[in-house]
């Protein structure tokens, strides 16, 4: 009809144009004669002109005609395309629901095999003759994966879901064993303990029973819910397929009507794709096999292992109680010993003061009697922050027993130990004891260059450390290369390691212990006496004993010249004789300190003093 017409109208206008020009020439040939042979030459053109209009749109009109016939054939190919699609689409979602039936068929057995061999076989013979549809081919085998990947997925979530239930039904079971058994073990055992411990304990097992009880109940109640949503899930899903499905064949029913001449092609396709169908499921359905032996496999092993862990688990609390109770038990014997020690003076010459046994030689001299708890008691109030009695005590000796004094040099001592973070150098050095290994100081490697020191490298016979500094070595040179941050950090460290001993020793055997110092001036010449920046560096090296008050418990002097010692008589008489008779010099090794140290230590004693060299670590506290 289009063409018909678009023909009509070019003869409509063509007509039109040529009575136009008719009509022109006869008004022409009226209005003058002797212009006849000008007009006629003038209706020939337009005769010629009318023509090439009716030749162009006659064009017009053919080209228009092609463009229809390939609009036409355009949609008839389209149609075709369609067709084919709405048939791929409908093997798709047969081959999905055999899949779907298969995947819920049993495999595993010989003859299942040799059927799924044959039915291989023959699907490869299939596929090796169908080569010529290779297009074809791939648009199936993507609908073959897409099944094959639904049908995993809903074979995973099944077996997922059995497994769960199953391990969860078997961890209870063994959770309900275990806690039987260690319920009656523990009722067993603690029946002898005290009627107030049994009533606890039976207590706190009973919570756990319950606890446990509602932990599997409420993984039974969420087990549950998960599978209720799973199956809703699943007929969710079956329900939408179906609607699916048939909403395809029904289309697929309508383009078979309308396209009967696609028949022959749908056969085919539909058979390719059964065969491709089968051919995928029997591959999954073995890579299924496959699959759960594998898993079930692991699930023993996993069994396997929750087990021994379980056992180890229990044998490891076991022997936890059992040490915990040991522990306690030699913790209690150590207090009792302690308890007893405290009570008792090491010797004579010893005055108890706010619990700890003091040698009445450290004490300063007072007339009369001295209530030292009260004493300690007005310097812990009169601080900001809470002071242990053994520093307050340590203080008010140091302060020859003046509570203003006290404060007023516990509030210096607070502040630097804020201004050089001394609390965590503390608890570096905690982590360091407990740590097993050496015990090694910062910066002792550099102070090593400029003079040799061995921190706390020996131990008297009743647990206290002793530090043996060797002023001959002091090297002049180093004096340059090492500098004060260094001598500052190392300084705190030794003084910080050396109070956190003798505290701990005294808080444990109840007598104030002290750290006690050595001095060896073998090889000590004027030239470092008189060398004022070697004497600043080994002062600052020295610097933080200043902020540990009555660390100290005795210097020996070692080695010293007849010089050094004609001075220290005269320095004597300067001194306080309290602060004199803790300092000792002499130009060999004392029998005094001979008899201080540990049979150990005093045989190291002579080599370190003789052949001064650093010593690769600190002794621990015993």
């Amino acid at each position: 009809r289009v063409r018909e017409g678009a023909g009509g109208d070019a003869t409509e206008e063509a007509e039109r144009v040529v009575r136009e020009a008719a009509q022109q020439m006869a008004h022409e040939e009226v209005v003058g004669k002797e212009s006849d042979e000008a007009d006629r030459e003038a209706g020939e053109e337009a005769e010629r002109a009318a023509r090439k209009e009716a030749e162009r749109r006659e064009s017009e009109r053919r080209a228009k005609e092609d463009t229809e016939r390939e609009i036409r054939d355009g949609e008839q190919q389209k149609a075709r395309e369609e067709a084919e699609k709405k048939v791929r689409e409908e093997a798709k979602w047969e081959a999905r629901e055999e899949a779907g039936r298969a995947a819920r068929e049993e495999v595993g057995t010989r003859e299942h095999d040799e059927a799924e061999r044959k039915a291989n076989d023959e699907a490869e013979r299939a596929a090796r003759g169908a080569a010529q549809e290779d297009a074809r081919r791939k648009a199936l085998e993507e609908a073959c994966r897409k099944a094959r990947d639904e049908a995993r997925r809903a074979a995973s979530r099944e077996a997922e879901r059995v497994a769960t239930e199953e391990a969860e039904e078997r961890a209870s079971e063994e959770a309900e064993r275990r806690v039987k058994e260690e319920t009656e073990r523990v009722a067993k055992n603690e029946a002898q303990q005290k009627e107030q411990e049994e009533a606890r304990r039976k207590a706190l097992v009973e919570a756990e029973r319950k606890a446990r009880e509602e932990a599997e109940r409420a993984a039974r109640e969420e087990a549950e819910r998960a599978a209720e949503r799973s199956e809703a899930d699943q007929r969710q899903r079956e329900e939408a397929n179906r609607a699916v499905r048939e909403e395809a064949e029904r289309r697929a029913k309508e383009e078979i009507e309308r396209s009967a001449g696609l028949e022959a092609e749908r056969l085919e396709a539909e058979r390719l794709v059964r065969d491709r169908a089968e051919q995928v499921a029997l591959e999954e359905a073995r890579q299924r096999a496959r699959e759960q032996e594998e898993r079930r496999r692991k699930e023993e092993a996993e069994r396997a292992r929750v087990a021994a862990v379980q056992q180890a688990r229990g044998e490891a609390e076991r022997k936890a109680r059992a040490d915990a109770e040991h522990k306690a038990r030699l913790e209690a014997e150590a207090a009792r010993k302690a308890a007893e020690r405290r009570a008792r003076p090491p010797g004579p010459g010893y005055v108890l003061a706010v619990g700890f046994h003091v040698r009445a030689a450290q004490l300063p001299k007072v007339d009369g009697r001295v209530d030292f708890d009260a004493l300690v008691a007005q310097v812990q109030s009169g601080l900001a922050e809470s002071v242990p009695r053994q520093q307050a005590l340590r203080l008010l000796m140091g302060c020859d027993l003046d509570v203003g004094i006290a404060l007023e040099r516990a509030r210096d001592v607070a502040a630097w130990r804020q201004r050089r973070s001394m609390d965590l150098v503390k608890e570096t050095l905690k982590a360091q004891l407990q740590a097993p290994g050496q015990m090694r100081l910062p910066m002792q490697d550099e102070v090593s260059r400029l003079v040799v020191v061995n921190p706390c490298a020996l131990i008297t016979a009743d647990g206290c450390p002793v530090s043996i500094w060797h002023a001959g070595t002091a090297n002049s040179g180093a004096v340059s290369k090492v500098p004060d941050d260094c001598l500052v950090t190392w300084s705190g460290a030794v003084f910080e390691y050396a109070d956190l001993w003798i505290s701990e020793l005294s808080e444990r055997t109840g007598v104030l212990a002290g750290h006690i110092q050595v001095f060896n001036l073998q090889g000590l010449g004027l030239w470092q006496v008189t060398n004022t920046a070697l004497l600043d560096k080994l002062k600052t090296a020295l610097g933080a004993g200043q902020f540990y008050v009555e660390n100290v418990s005795h210097i020996f002097v070692v080695n010293s010249s007849s010089l050094f010692s004609m001075a220290w008589k005269l320095i004597r008489n300067l001194v306080t004789p309290r602060t004199a008779s803790k300092i000792s010099v002499t130009n060999d090794v004392p029998e005094e300190l001979l008899k201080l140290l540990s049979p150990e230590s005093s045989r190291r004693l002579s080599g370190l003093l003789s052949k001064p060299q650093p010593v690769a670590a600190c002794a621990r506290p015993p």
